[in-house]
């Protein structure tokens, strides 16, 4: 996935500047073309080999606007830490930093054809004339411009788009989730079968405010049109790149 990251043009296309060499096993820090802070996938232990997941964290330019909503703590830290690039040192994030900058959760599975990306992030209830980490908006950029890569190497868009909302007395939850089927010719089979698996009614249109325990539907392959209306949380540019990789992608890389 992360050729897409080291080719130039593609990754302009993308809009990330920059990948950090940190491992696999660790993570990565990556650097967008449109903000100047950076953005730390974190690696977390996992149970199966089928599996990954990670913390996504951001840690602000002192010059940006955001900058101003973090906490005092985290403020303080982002200035007397030695940060390079933008990025801190290995052992400060292993250690100072570890349970700061959290602003999402990210799980990827991949099973039965089937690659699942799940974006879960907490927004956390303020009182009044406190400021808040804008959390979807910043997560929903990292999230959208690593499916624009994924979406770029397996050359296939989402097939099901789903979000659910829900409410603590801490914080407002939500959770997305892309799947992508690539590489399979009948993918209504699959598609039926998740939807029936996770109880996803096909049938139904929802927006992303729809708050409820179950899985609600922004788009599925075959019920919606081939491409759905660009929004906030649906990027045309997962279709875009998708398509433009048979021209861009090395055949021994595509999948």
């Amino acid at each position: 996935m992360f050729y897409s990251f080291v080719n130039p043009l593609v990754r302009e296309e993308i809009g990330i500047r920059m990948v950090s060499g940190i491992t696999q096993n660790q993570g990565w820090f990556l650097w967008m073309t449109d903000s100047d802070g950076v953005y730390d996938l974190y690696a977390l232990p996992g149970e199966h080999d089928n599996s990954a997941n990670y913390l996504i964290k951001y840690y602000p330019s002192p010059e940006e606007e955001v900058f101003a909503s973090y906490s005092d703590t985290e403020k303080k830290i982002r200035k007397e830490v030695l940060f390079e690039k933008g990025a801190p040192k290995y052992g400060d994030r292993e250690s100072i930093l570890a349970d700061h900058f959290i602003i999402g959760f990210l799980d990827i599975l991949w099973e039965d054809e089937a690659i699942w990306l799940q974006l879960t992030v907490n927004e956390e209830n303020v009182e009044n004339g406190k400021s808040q980490i804008p959390v979807i908006q910043l997560s929903n950029t990292f999230y959208s411009r690593l499916l624009r890569s994924l979406c770029f190497l397996t050359k296939s868009p989402p097939s099901i788009i789903l979000t659910k909302t829900n409410l603590t007395p801490t914080a407002t939850v939500r959770q997305f989730v892309n799947i992508l089927i690539p590489n399979m010719e009948d993918k209504t089979r699959l598609i039926s079968g998740i939807c029936t698996t996770i109880g996803v009614n096909q049938n139904r249109f929802v927006d992303s405010a729809t708050v409820g325990e179950q899985w609600c539907p922004l788009f599925i392959e075959d019920r919606d049109n081939l491409m759905p209306a660009p929004s906030d949380f649906i990027d045309g540019k997962w279709w875009e790149l998708s398509s433009k990789a048979a021209i861009m992608l090395p055949k021994e890389l595509r999948l």
